[in-house]
């Protein structure tokens, strides 16, 4: 490796940079860490090139983005840092040993010379290094680690290139998703108050009718009653009976009401496709954080990396949107509610949230999801209920062919709320 006479170093220190500054000229990014490596182990006498990245807070270990020796390329090449040249280079030295490398690192048998270059991030931090590795002596050590030193610059400036790619790219995968979970939001929302607003539609229109009548008869009541005549109490009695007649009648179209809106639930048609479940409850959990941190409540998360299944995406999100909710809501500050996505025995998705709320009886537990039912808790702060969340979080297990489920042990001893969607739905991924 750059073992020549003094008189003909200068002249071959250039001709070795030329012929690097060819190899490489034009390319940029990836490409160019590769040429770079290529060009190095071809053009020095080196058994091995690299171009690396520290890993580990603080970094412990090393792991090539790109490494040629005789042999060829080799990827994914990674190695502790202990007792190799490599460790003083990652605390910012260069490092040039021009023979005896491996009576200084027995690790290094059969290896003679070695140098290493740091390579920094944007932050100004070590974040890797370029090396080169030989089973020869190396004569000129300077010119070696001028070489170096200037491609490693450039190197340097690629893989700062890179990351600001990377991050950019991910960005706008970020962007992407936030702009996606707001069209679900948007598309839940709407979709919610379009079924509150037909309901209500439904029942004005319904009752209108009954109520006509029940005032008319009740003012008829009054007049009769106010008159003394001898068929006055008579005639009130028979008013009273049509009030009464009515108001069996609203109640029914009231029944007859919530008859429909249950069998259009039971008729949703979920827009299935695939996805990751965990996505949509940490979604969920974000969307909640200002509401829990308003009053103080810890939201914690148990889930796995990722789970992947087949589901109506704005559907899901809005049942899991309803536990959280009602979780925060049910829940006296200073209390936690936890989100818990796991995959049990008979491979069934389960995704449950508990609270340290005010707990439920065993009549509350029985009758949770129907529709329009409130129970003994009632919210904590300034919240309002309908009793309808429940009820649409039933109805879209159901969509799924899945099942909901309460527990608790009690008035004041919290409770737990889980969706269970069958395993079938995996393999629809």
């Amino acid at each position: 490796m750059l073992d020549t006479d003094n008189s003909e170093n200068q002249k071959f220190d250039f001709d070795l940079f030329r012929s690097l500054y060819e190899a490489i000229a034009g390319e940029f990014g990836e490409v160019f860490i590769e040429r770079l490596v290529r060009a190095l182990n071809d053009t020095l006498d080196a058994e091995f090139v690299a171009v690396t990245r520290g890993e580990g807070d603080p970094i412990n270990r090393v792991r090539t983005i790109f490494a040629w020796d005789n042999g060829g390329f080799r990827s994914d090449v990674s190695y502790k840092l202990e007792h190799t040249p490599c460790a003083a280079v990652f605390q910012g030295r260069e490092v040039v040993i021009p023979c005896d490398l491996a009576a200084l690192f027995p690790g290094e048998d059969g290896l003679e010379s070695y140098v290493g270059v740091p390579l920094r991030s944007s932050a100004g931090h070590v974040s890797g290094h370029l090396m080169v590795v030989s089973a020869t002596k190396l004569g000129n050590s300077e010119a070696a680690a001028s070489i170096l030193r200037v491609f490693a610059k450039r190197a340097e400036v690629e893989l700062q290139r890179i990351d600001y790619e990377d991050e950019r790219q991910r960005m706008i995968g970020d962007l992407q998703f936030q702009t996606d979970r707001l069209q679900t939001l948007y598309r839940a929302a709407h979709d919610a108050n379009l079924f509150k607003t037909r309901l209500v539609g439904l029942i004005a229109h319904d009752l209108r009718g009954p109520l006509s009548t029940i005032s008319a008869q009740a003012e008829l009541a009054q007049a009769f009653m106010l008159r003394d005549t001898p068929d006055s109490t008579a005639k009130t009695i028979r008013a009273c009976e049509k009030i009464n007649r009515n108001v069996e009648r609203m109640s029914e179209q009231i029944d007859a009401t919530l008859d429909r809106v249950r069998s259009e639930c039971r008729m949703m048609k979920p827009k299935i496709k695939s996805g990751d479940i965990v996505e949509i409850a940490r979604s969920v959990l974000e969307a909640n954080k200002c509401d829990a941190k308003k009053k103080s409540i810890s939201l914690l998360f148990r889930a796995p990396q990722s789970l992947r299944a087949a589901f109506d995406e704005a559907l899901l999100f809005s049942a899991i949107d309803n536990l959280v909710t009602n979780a925060i809501k049910y829940t006296h500050p200073g209390g936690s509610a936890t989100l818990e996505v796991r995959v049990d025995q008979r491979g069934e998705t389960i995704l449950e949230v508990a609270d340290t709320g005010q707990g439920l009886s065993r009549e509350d537990c029985a009758r949770a999801f129907q529709d329009f039912q409130t129970l003994s808790a009632k919210p904590t702060g300034s919240e309002s209920s309908t009793g309808m969340g429940l009820a649409s979080v039933k109805a879209i297990a159901e969509a799924h062919d899945g099942r909901v489920a309460v527990t608790s042990e009690g008035i004041g001893c919290g409770a737990s709320f889980s969706i269970v969607i069958p395993d079938r739905f995996h393999s629809l991924t």
